[in-house]
């Protein structure tokens, strides 16, 4: 039996990151745009360190994270710089770069989200201190996502310890695991002579009062085939043991639930970031699994979402790759200063594909020598097949196939150099158009990055002139680099429905992170 360590909770401040250029991949990045799902290599490092020998073939053993990465985004945080910080889901999982300038090579650089916590609680946190209250969720913790009788994340809740409802338990270590529950919450003792496998408690843990089932302890201190830095060699899978489940939050409890159609005895135990399950009548390799609350958070989150896996996870398959680019070209630009009014400037882009275009996350770049001018268009905006959209660079209402940028400031100099570069969701450049050929001014490049899949609820205002601020009022954020740090590459912030302002100051340190937002 594994032997209980001294735990330390990790509740770092949340830095998040956000969109930092992604003209750098127009600009000779080393990471070629599109070619990686993955929105930052840190994450597809995590992803690899156990899910690479599974989906390679070497080991046979249940996901840790999933066989591919899903949708990013740039979520929005209160506490975070420009309210956001960058997330990306799996199928058992959310993971995190709550503070982008930290060192990328740090065991807990990427977290994993407390979505556990928040599904059981119905409380989605939106800061370190705020959350938005959601309707009780009524998706099964386990089994397929058709079954109506299978305990919900909201029947947990009558025997979770969570904001708002503690249930602590008494040191049970070493009796037999014999509650089952319900649909409903209801618990009811299991008979001692017919449990349907021999499991007992093997742990206790003194900060949460809540025991671990010996199966789950067994696999949380597992070792076996990693892969780090390219190499495959022998090491635990988790470390410390709670590193991505968290700690427990229930006890664990019996359940029958339906796995690809059939009924199943299932043993479900809630942690703070993840759901374990396990399954006697399953091969031995895939008894125990992280439960797909990756894509059950999802779900709850945006809606709409990918309906859940069967309880048994798929066998490993070579990961997805991105989507054939769209069909939208970009047809002219207007870059005229005659009067005071900025709607003068504007861009025209005209669908040339066959079906319309999702430009939710997208992104107009134009790129200066000193800066770079940012928009994001606006959540749900979909560009008919056929149809053109002029998006004007100055205030007005979003429709009749016009699209404003809200800025304060004219968006081209007017000169030959003027030009606008298109980025799609994944951050591969779509297309450009610049007065003159090779006319792209030479930005400073931050260090090579991910590109992000984005989404992102409001239209982001922009200026390029900055001020110093650390509060920014709503509709407008600004940022600089601040001086005396290390290098000179541009900084940036950005705030839900505000403004985006990317600015280089020599000296100046910052980050390169890359992020979505979906607030």
């Amino acid at each position: 039996m594994k032997t209980p360590i001294s735990i330390r909770r990790w509740r770092g401040w949340l830095l998040p990151g956000l969109l930092l250029l992604p003209i750098v991949l127009a600009l000779g990045s080393s990471r070629q745009a599109g070619a990686d799902p993955f929105v930052d290599p840190a994450f597809q490092a995590v992803w690899t360190r156990n899910d690479g020998p599974v989906a390679g073939g070497t080991v046979a053993r249940s996901w840790t994270w999933g066989p591919a990465p899903g949708a990013a985004k740039r979520e929005a945080y209160a506490e975070g710089q420009g309210g956001v910080r960058l997330v990306q889901y799996f199928d058992k999982g959310r993971m995190e770069i709550n503070n982008p300038a930290a060192d990328p090579a740090a065991p807990f650089y990427v977290t994993s989200g407390l979505l556990t916590v928040e599904l059981i609680s119905g409380r989605m946190q939106t800061g370190n201190n705020q959350f938005e209250i959601r309707a009780p969720v009524l998706i099964p913790l386990a089994g397929d996502r058709d079954d109506s009788n299978a305990p919900t994340y909201a029947a947990f809740r009558a025997v979770s310890s969570v904001p708002g409802a503690a249930h602590p338990a008494p040191d049970n270590t070493g009796r037999a695991v014999l509650a089952r529950i319900d649909r409903d919450g209801n618990v009811t003792p299991e008979p001692d002579t017919r449990p349907p496998a021999p499991v007992q408690y093997a742990y206790y843990e003194p900060l949460t009062h809540h025991n671990v089932a010996d199966v789950f302890w067994n696999f949380l201190g597992s070792s076996g085939p990693i892969q780090v830095n390219g190499r495959t060699t022998q090491g635990p899978l988790f470390a410390p043991w709670f590193a991505v489940s968290g700690l427990p939050i229930s006890e664990a409890y019996w359940a029958t639930v339906k796995i690809a159609g059939k009924p199943a005895d299932v043993l479900i135990q809630a942690f703070e970031r993840r759901v374990l399950t396990y399954v006697p009548s399953q091969p031995k390799e895939w008894q125990v699994e992280m439960g797909n609350i990756g894509l059950h958070y999802f779900e709850w989150r945006y809606g709409g979402g990918p309906a859940a896996q069967p309880g048994v996870s798929p066998p490993p398959g070579p990961p997805a790759g991105p989507p054939a680019l769209a069909q939208i070209a970009i047809t002219g630009i207007v870059v005229g200063k005659s009067g005071l009014d900025l709607n003068e400037q504007s861009v025209t882009l005209v669908n040339r594909g066959a079906a319309p275009v999702l430009m939710t996350g997208w992104r107009l770049v134009s790129p200066k020598n000193d800066h770079v001018d940012i928009y994001t268009f606006p959540q749900d905006f979909t560009l008919p097949a056929g149809a053109q959209v002029v998006v004007h660079a100055g205030q007005g209402f979003d429709g009749n196939g016009h699209l404003y940028m809200r800025r304060i400031t004219w968006l081209f100099d007017a000169t030959g150099f003027d030009g606008v570069i298109l980025y799609d969701n994944l951050g591969r450049e779509v297309t450009r158009y610049f007065l003159q050929q090779g006319a792209v001014p030479t930005a400073p490049a931050p260090a090579a990055t991910a590109p992000p899949t984005a989404t992102e609820e409001p239209s982001a205002d922009v200026t390029d002139t900055p001020e110093p601020t650390d509060t920014p009022e709503p509709g407008g954020t600004t940022a600089t680099a601040t001086p005396g740090s290390r290098s000179g590459t541009p900084t940036a912030t950005v705030t839900p429905g505000g403004t985006v302002t990317v600015t280089a100051t020599p000296g100046a340190r910052t980050a390169t992170p890359t992020a979505t937002e979906t607030p």
